[in-house]
């Protein structure tokens, strides 16, 4: 249940970019970095600096290119400390490539992976830099949509906030297809709407599996998951009071009385 659940329709429009010539005379591929459904993600050097480069197959893609459009008009617009920084785009007939700043340190799947799981102290400084990044989506009415460990990006020691590929600019509560990534999903977004407060949840699991190494939801299938987050309580084990407290203002199952980004961030856990 790893791959995202995705498909919207919108007409398509050709993006302004560079060639993959002009590319290749600046840059050489090298180490992959990740992979997608569409796409892999690798570094490249040229002669001053290493980046990210997200290499897409549009053959693959054909039927969704709304989606790359929107995530490209996204990423040039944002720009924020804790947001992968995006540079510019490079295609030919078979290929997009989309250059980014390279995060060196990894994603925060890894490091759980690594370790286990994070202390509280960790937690509470990743939570501020990723609240940062969404309140500042938030005021711009954009929501990320897939908050989830593999886009948690770490550079420098800074949190970055990576891949909007499933992001939209908000209008009210919008309707959809059901999109994401299962385990991270909102319980209103099950039932085909979102608003801001989807991120907030996806951030709640987020971080109840980097202090348990656990996700606090389960499923033998997508039915079966998706039950268990509208309708199952949370287990939230050994934590602290405090981290416990935060988490169920993120994690409340009704939308309406969900925190939002700007009153999480000032949370007295993580002042």
């Amino acid at each position: 249940m790893g791959n995202c659940l995705r498909h919207e329709e919108e007409p398509n429009k050709k993006l302004r970019t560079k060639t993959i010539d002009e590319f290749e005379k600046i840059y050489t591929l090298g180490s992959p970095l990740g992979t997608g459904q569409f796409s892999e993600v690798l570094e490249a050097k040229s002669a001053t600096k290493s980046i990210a480069v997200k290499c897409i197959n549009l053959a693959a893609m054909r039927h969704e290119l709304h989606l790359l459009r929107r995530e490209v008009e996204i990423m040039k617009k944002v720009r924020h400390q804790n947001i992968v920084q995006f540079y510019e785009i490079y295609e030919n007939p078979e290929f997009i490539y989309i250059t980014m700043e390279l995060c060196e340190e990894g994603n925060l799947k890894k490091k759980i992976e690594a370790f286990g799981k994070m202390n509280e102290e960790d937690v509470k400084i990743m939570t501020k830099q990723i609240l940062s990044a969404l309140v500042y989506l938030h005021r711009l009415k954009i929501c990320h949509r897939d908050l989830k460990p593999e886009n948690i990006l770490f550079s420098n020691n800074r949190v970055k906030l990576a891949d909007f590929g499933l992001a939209r600019h908000m209008n009210g509560t919008n309707g959809f297809s059901v999109v994401g990534t299962p385990y991270y999903l909102a319980p209103e977004v099950i039932d085909g709407h979102y608003n801001s407060k989807c991120d907030i949840w996806s951030l709640g699991v987020v971080l109840y599996y980097s202090l348990t190494g656990k996700l606090p939801f389960n499923g033998t299938c997508y039915e079966d998951l998706f039950s268990k987050i509208q309708g199952t309580e949370i287990n939230y084990g050994y934590m602290s009071t405090e981290a416990k407290e935060f988490l169920k203002l993120l994690l409340h199952k009704d939308q309406n009385s969900r925190i939002n980004a700007e009153a999480a961030i000032k949370h007295s856990w993580l002042n």
